[in-house]
């Protein structure tokens, strides 16, 4: 007798057999007991999920004895003819291979034919989305109004590929992928009636391997039982599916963790003497990742983590020895493995590289330096308000590459002032960068409050603007990672102006005349002193000439202008100025700022 694969053997017959997929069979059903089938189907979904199998079963329930029914007997005639694959009416077509206009065309012809044997004729047209855009085009009219008796029922795994207008004469149904659970009962209950004996630990690793395809589970397990002949155990079913285990990539990220770059190249090289994909272990290892960062923030939950029950306490143990950060940053060089793999020129190196990486992200110096930064990073005041902590002195602990983030593990003001420049440069472009030009520079830090000084008292009142202060917090926090309270003083040295007097015709006479209180030898020109206090602020526009002479200033933002105009103004009215004004008789012409 011919020996048939398992998957083959254990194809569900009926509805209440078909897994996992009881949102298509449900309402499947329901349409039949009503009487409302449609003509045309569309089953999606990944391989083995059973599209091929619920359209067969489809085909008996309309086709048997007692039917149209829901329950087929599968023990009819026409049932048997259906199972075999030998019933005239039931015509199943690769698309694959059949997928010209031409083929199309004579489907058109023979649909016209009344059913031979059975009561509906079935078209069952596989990997639909494989057919060329002419034979699309040649299906519309039939698929949409096909001739009485006749159903098609279109399986496909990229349903982005069929034309719009061919989903829009189907009723859609979406085959999901089987869970672990599901699979393994099934990997179970075909391995009790076919006297196979298997461990738990085993039945997980195949119902894994089989990524939610119960075809693939059978598969798997028929290839296990060919392999060793007896029961099969966990280290059985790893040598006949040619991966590298659970315990493998345990043990790899156990040397990664422990900084053991030597181990890791080790065994690195040793799965692939041995004929392993380092792509495919890469990415089990980036799974393993994936289950650490989730014990570590939901603890063990066997819905999430696909992992031997027997490997708890050592994921747990490995969860523990890492911070989140970590993880998420060894997840992150995993994450574009395929993408490294299949371009490279050579996949040894590039896995070599990625296990050196993670050797030296997860060494325990790395570690400390990532549990230093937690704690220098902020702690809670009372009052619920971010306290930076005191840092140690400036290379008792090293940085990561990304100092960006990092530098914050040493937020002194000697580290603000040598990264001043990248806060400015995370300022809006205008008057907040104006501001900052020339002036404005990080003086204290006290606890989380930092003091940034400036020499020019009109652009320290425009940075104190409640929004403008904001912006400056917000570029300290995109720097640094942490948010300052922002406080600005004046520089001790005040402000000089200086103001050149130009006299009147008469004056040389009255230079030295008695009583003016001056020397004959008195400049024209004075030097004056003082703080200038200009809370006013306006909005931007262009610079011109003054009407008194004093030079505009192109391209700058009015509002620096007007304050400007401002201060000028007050000097002005400065009572020494006007005093020398009034002594000298003469008139200001100019007032640099």
């Amino acid at each position: 007798m011919t020996y048939v694969s398992l998957y083959r053997c254990f194809r569900p017959q009926t509805f209440t057999e078909v897994v996992g997929q009881d949102h298509v069979t449900r309402t499947l059903r329901n349409a039949i007991s009503a009487g409302r089938t449609s003509h045309a189907y569309l089953f999606c979904g990944p391989r083995g999920t059973g599209k091929t199998t619920v359209a067969k079963v489809l085909a008996k329930a309309l086709n048997c004895d007692k039917g149209p029914t829901s329950d087929p007997c599968d023990q009819c005639e026409a049932c048997i003819r259906i199972r075999d694959g030998r019933s005239m009416d039931v015509i199943e077509i690769d698309a694959a291979s059949n997928r010209g206009i031409d083929e199309i065309r004579d489907l058109r012809e023979k649909v016209k034919f009344a059913p031979v044997e059975e009561k509906y004729k079935i078209y069952i047209i596989d990997e639909v989305h494989m057919l060329t855009q002419e034979a699309f085009n040649a299906l519309l009219k039939t698929l949409e109004e096909p001739p009485r008796r006749v159903v098609f029922i279109l399986a496909t795994t990229e349903p982005h590929r069929v034309l719009p207008t061919i989903l829009s004469r189907c009723q859609r149904f979406d085959f999901r992928s089987l869970t672990v659970d599901e699979l393994s009962g099934q990997i179970i209950k075909v391995a009790e009636i076919e006297k196979i004996k298997l461990s738990k630990d085993a039945v997980r690793l195949i119902a894994i391997g089989a990524q939610g395809s119960a075809r693939d589970a059978l598969g798997l397990l028929e290839q296990c039982a060919a392999y060793t002949g007896g029961e099969i155990t966990y280290e059985h079913t790893v040598a006949a599916l040619g991966i590298a285990g659970f315990r493998k990539v345990a043990e790899f990220c156990h040397n990664v963790i422990s900084g053991d770059l030597k181990g890791t190249l080790n065994l690195m090289r040793e799965l692939i003497n041995t004929g392993h994909d380092p792509s495919l272990f890469l990415r089990d290892v980036l799974e393993h990742f994936r289950n650490l960062l989730v014990i570590k923030t939901c603890g063990f939950n066997p819905d999430l983590i696909d992992a031997p029950e027997t490997a708890v306490v050592n994921l747990e143990k490995q969860a523990g020895a890492l911070s989140e950060n970590l993880i998420l940053k060894a997840i992150n060089i995993l994450g574009d493995t395929d993408v490294e793999m299949k371009y490279s020129a050579s996949p040894q190196l590039t896995a070599e590289i990625i296990a050196i990486k993670l050797v030296y992200l997860c060494s325990p110096k790395e570690q400390q330096n990532q549990t230093e930064i937690s704690q220098i990073q902020m702690s809670k005041n009372k009052d619920g308000k971010n306290k930076i902590i005191e840092s140690p002195p400036v290379g008792e602990a090293s940085l990561s590459e990304d100092s960006s983030t990092e530098i914050r593990a040493h937020p002194g003001i000697d580290n603000l002032k040598a990264e001043w420049k990248r806060v400015i440069d995370a300022l809006k472009p205008g008057i907040e960068k104006t501001i900052y030009h020339g002036d404005g520079i990080p003086a204290e830090l006290n606890g989380n409050e930092l003091v940034i000084s400036f020499c020019d008292d009109t652009k320290k009142q425009l940075a104190t603007g409640e929004h403008r202060k904001k912006n400056i917090q917000n570029a300290l926090k995109k720097v640094f990672g942490i948010e300052f309270n922002v406080r600005f003083i004046l520089c001790q040295e005040p402000n000089e102006i200086q103001i050149q007097l130009e006299s009147d015709n008469d004056l040389s006479e009255k230079k030295g005349t008695p009583g003016s209180g001056l020397s004959g030898d008195m400049e024209l020109s004075h030097e004056i002193s003082g703080d200038i206090i200009d809370k006013d602020a306006a909005e931007p526009a262009t610079g011109k000439t003054e009407e008194n002479g004093e030079p505009g200033l192109e391209n700058c933002d009015e509002e620096v202008i007007r304050n400007l105009r401002v201060a000028r103004s007050k000097v002005k009215e400065h009572p020494t100025v006007r005093t020398a004004l009034s002594i000298f008789k003469g008139k200001v012409f100019k007032i640099n700022i």
